[in-house]
């Protein structure tokens, strides 16, 4: 059970060193996130004022690790990236019905996000309270930087969760969840405003932690769905073209955390880059739309998707090729299956992006629709040397929604979000619910939404297993 308010139950074993000696290692540094963090915390230094920055880095450095590994399994697997074409690397991750509780690791056959990113959450919660009562240098941006990352938990598991519950707390909805993630995003931004726009990680993470807030933001008002787009929009307003903030990712040293998309096709072939899928159902197969990340193109006048949702490839007369989905038929199999790799992270110490402009561009095209969406989408195919869109007409409602999906599909590219437009849009968007399994080899499951493992519910005393699910509606995993 992820819960961290019961101090008997904290899952941070003491480590081999002290917190003083943790707090003297880390004096030297010249980043926040140039630490040599432990493999744990101790408790006693979640109420050590000394232990300020230790205590925010480590938050971050949990929440990274659980994106990283969340980008390359879960959510690689949701958005038809991904399938699995080998029996190693924690079993199945397309459509899985509950997330791994593995913990963050650096063992390539392994990975976790669920365990992790509660640990950071609940660090960046502590933090946050306490730096209320401490006089510690810099407290207005390490309070700043512990709502940010909280606020990002808080997304994560409002975005992608039926129900969610912290620290022996009751159950609570998606909106709910995203409704904390808001909270702690608008906090941040009162620090922010107090202390000045700052780098968080001199920059590694992002140059401006306000923007990064407001992104954010941006992004939980949107999924909260049309009562918050207005806000959703004011905070977009606040966005500049080029913005990224970062999952920052180390191939090797004390901060040791790879980027698991990476080594877990690339390197190791775990996995293959999605074709359309063509499998489903298996009475009578049918290419699926907007599936399929191989040769993806766009043609002169800016089409990248028929009407009928199927993307344009370089198979098309004139297409030139999308170098936002970088992938690369490698000519080998593996297990039987072609085995393509991205391109798009080029090393274990590859950053993700956690959010960037773009996808702010994209909330504020299916907020306002019309020529102004037409125009934010050519904002992005600028920056990027494409085509421009001049094949549709301001008018053209469903043409413009099949655009704005298609656009996240390809900026967004094995960033962890394009599930949430799936979520968004369960219309058009497919699942396949466990009515019609795959073949042997593909192991697709049932969820939409995922939820919380089992021990959540049996070690929880105000909660049942009965209750797993239950604020999901259809979006719940099939029975």
């Amino acid at each position: 059970m992820i819960n961290f308010e019961d101090r008997q139950a904290v899952r941070f074993p003491r480590p081999l060193v002290l917190a003083a000696t943790i707090a003297l290692v880390f004096a030297g540094c010249d980043s926040l996130l140039e630490v040599e963090l432990p493999g744990s915390i101790t408790e006693d230094s979640l109420n050590d004022p000394s232990q300020a920055t230790v205590l925010v880095s480590s938050a971050i450095a949990d929440i990274e690790c659980a994106y990283s590994d969340l980008a390359a399994t879960d959510a690689a697997g949701n958005e038809d990236v991904f399938f699995r074409v080998t029996g190693w690397w924690g079993g199945a991750h397309e459509y899985r019905e509950t997330p791994s509780t593995t913990n963050c690791n650096t063992t390539e056959n392994a990975y976790g996000w669920y365990t992790p990113l509660h640990k950071g959450r609940y660090v960046a919660e502590r933090a946050f309270a306490a730096l209320n009562e401490w006089e510690v240098e810099n407290r207005e941006r390490l309070q700043a930087q512990a709502g940010i990352y909280a606020g990002v938990a808080y997304n994560v598991l409002g975005d992608y969760f039926c129900e969610v519950t912290a620290d022996k707390g009751p159950l609570m909805s998606p909106d709910e969840t995203l409704a904390k993630a808001e909270d702690y995003l608008t906090k941040a931004l009162a620090n922010i405003q107090a202390s000045g726009d700052f780098a968080i990680a001199d920059g590694e993470v992002t140059t401006s932690a306000r923007q990064m807030a407001h992104a954010l933001r941006a992004r939980v008002r949107f999924s909260r769905g049309p009562a918050h787009y207005a806000d959703a929009l004011a905070d977009a307003a606040e966005v500049q073209e080029g913005f990224i903030a970062w999952v920052t990712r180390e191939a090797s040293g004390p901060r040791q955390r790879s980027n698991k998309v990476f080594s877990g096709n690339n390197e190791n072939a775990y996995n293959t880059v999605n074709g359309v899928v063509t499998w489903w159902p298996l009475s009578n197969p049918q290419p699926i739309p907007f599936t399929g990340y191989r040769n993806l193109g766009i043609l002169p006048d800016g089409r990248a998707v028929t009407d009928a949702g199927f993307a344009i490839t370089t198979a098309d007369a004139g297409a030139v090729a999308d170098p936002r989905v970088p992938v690369l038929d490698t000519g080998q199999t593996s297990n039987g299956h072609a085995l393509w790799t991205q391109q798009k992270y080029t090393s274990r110490d590859s950053d993700i992006p956690l959010v960037k402009w773009e996808e702010v561009w994209l909330i504020r095209a299916e907020i306002e629709g019309g020529q102004t969406a037409i125009d934010l989408v050519n904002d992005i195919r600028a920056h990027h040397g494409l085509p421009l869109v001049t094949y549709l007409s301001a008018s053209d409602a469903e043409g413009i929604e099949n655009l704005i999906i298609e656009e996240r599909r390809r900026s967004l590219f094995l960033e962890a979000r394009f599930w949430a437009t799936k979520i968004q849009h369960k219309d058009k968007l497919w699942f396949p619910r466990g009515r019609d399994f795959t073949p042997a080899g593909h192991a697709y499951r049932n969820a939409v939404r995922v939820v919380m493992p089992d021990n959540e519910f049996d070690l929880h005393p105000d909660l049942s297993l009965s209750q797993q699910g239950s604020m999901c509606g259809d979006e719940a995993p099939a029975a």
